[in-house]
């Protein structure tokens, strides 16, 4: 099998990463297309109040979801320093490292998020006509929290070795199969916000079982039970990195709840406007947290193998010029009406329309 491993150390930096960029850059988008898809089938085909209850959930779901991406971008960095130092035997112990704690992690997120669900509902000021299709799309998300770690935890160990076209073909499968399913369970087997749970969760096993097949087939990360003899210098080391990124993602997310809690306090219509417009405006920040994503990984095999100059020398690469957020900008504020009318009913249009332009836009 061709190895699709990229080595940063050695090379032209600029198409190094560029390479390395646009297949991570398509995953990201994929993965708003396909919500957008998800928004477009409850909307239409549940209501208002449905894709309220769904849309409710996004704070808390990132809340839990953001703390375990952190945690995984954390291990990812370790992993790369490892690859960059040609550290073969220290990257093995802790990939080990990683999938022990990433089923403690995992576990305990899951339990965690599940039994406070109700609780922090009420603490939003959930609107009693969606607090059950609330729980029960809650329950099974959280439930199945370990899917989506795992997905997490994989695709961040490809990114560390330079791999960003598996988590971008594990996207593409579990795209289509997550819209196959919600068309199926919603429109041909009438269920509700379950059915859109539960093709959710099954995408992300299909999508967490690809990259994992991938990382089986690479040599460098083939482990034996030696392997997982850490010590606790291994686990500290992973948390240490892991947990400031977590927690920055979380408090990030509790800001989001924050203005969730408000909104709340306006009514459902609101809720479910605040929902759509979150998912809308996500798609158009996509390029530039993408490019954090690829420089991580080109700075840690850098920094792993010891070549601080050509970290200092490329770190112009981090600073795009001024031009596409503004292209950016213009663009999300022109497609935004477009993008009510395909979407939501007309009681919802001119919310989505004010919070995606400007406050005071006509409907």
């Amino acid at each position: 099998m061709r190895s699709r491993e990229t080595d940063f150390t050695t090379g032209k930096p600029s198409s190094l990463i560029l390479q390395f960029y646009w297949p991570l850059l398509m995953t990201s988008m994929l993965q708003q297309f396909y919500n957008f898809a998800d928004t477009w089938i409850v909307g239409k085909g549940l209501g208002d109040n449905a894709l309220a209850a769904v849309g409710n959930m996004g704070s808390l779901f990132f809340l839990i979801v953001g703390f375990s991406f952190g945690i995984a971008n954390g291990f990812g960095v370790l992993i790369a320093q490892s690859y960059g130092a040609g550290n073969i035997e220290a990257l093995r112990h802790r990939m080990a490292g990683v999938i022990e704690l990433g089923l403690v992690i995992s576990v305990l997120l899951s339990a965690f998020s599940v039994a406070f669900l109700p609780h922090a509902l009420r603490l939003l000021q959930t609107d009693e006509i969606i607090m059950a299709d609330s729980l029960k799309y809650g329950y099974i998300i959280f439930g199945g929290l370990s899917t989506g770690i795992c997905y997490n935890i994989s695709a961040a160990v490809l990114r560390a070795l330079g791999d960003s076209k598996t988590p971008l073909k594990a996207i593409v499968i579990s795209s289509v199969l997550n819209v196959t399913l919600n068309c199926f369970f919603i429109f041909g087997m009438g269920m509700g916000v379950e059915g859109v749970a539960i093709a959710t969760i099954v995408a992300q096993i299909i999508s967490a079982a690809f990259c994992i097949y991938r990382l089986s087939r690479i040599p460098v990360i083939h482990l034996t039970k030696e392997h997982f003899k850490n010590e606790n210098k291994i686990f500290f080391e992973l948390l240490a990195n892991g947990l400031p990124m977590a927690f920055m993602n979380s408090i990030t997310a509790v800001g989001c709840m924050v203005v969730q809690y408000f909104v709340n306090g306006y009514g459902v219509v609101y809720t479910a406007a605040y929902a759509a417009c979150s998912k809308y405006l996500n798609l158009f920040m996509n390029p530039a947290s993408t490019a954090g994503n690829a420089m991580s990984a080109y700075t840690s095999q850098n920094y792993g193998a010891g070549r601080f100059v050509r970290i200092r020398d490329d770190s112009k690469l981090l600073f795009p010029s001024p031009v596409f957020p503004t292209l950016y900008s213009d663009l999300s504020w022109c497609s935004s009406r477009d993008f009510c009318h395909v979407f939501f009913c007309r009681e919802v249009h001119r919310y989505v329309w004010r919070a995606c332009s400007f406050p005071d836009a006509e409907s």
